[in-house]
């Protein structure tokens, strides 16, 4: 887990100085370990599932708010990642 979030942290780090290749194969093998130990990718970390690049927004992604969703185009490959924001819905 430590060596997964000290990558994703340097994933996140070169992605905002443009190299974005870099910051991909950090991603990349961040995921390959958690795979590899069966253990989930660390809390607020955004990245693509598609291509694999850091997400930040304002730099390679567009975040948009929908209705109950969080809506995340990655600039890049196009791909979109949708997440919702309210916990449990009200039963009436």
């Amino acid at each position: 887990m430590k060596r997964m979030t000290k990558l994703l942290a340097m994933a996140e780090k070169e992605a905002q100085s443009t190299r974005m290749e870099r910051g991909r194969r950090y991603v990349q093998l961040a995921t390959k370990i958690g795979m590899k130990t069966n253990t989930p990718m660390p809390k607020g970390f955004m990245y693509c599932r598609k291509c694999l690049s850091p997400l930040i927004p304002g730099l390679n992604c567009r975040v948009r708010l929908r209705s109950e969703k969080v809506v995340t185009h990655c600039l890049e490959c196009h791909g979109i990642r949708r997440s919702s924001y309210r916990k449990e819905k009200r039963e009436k």
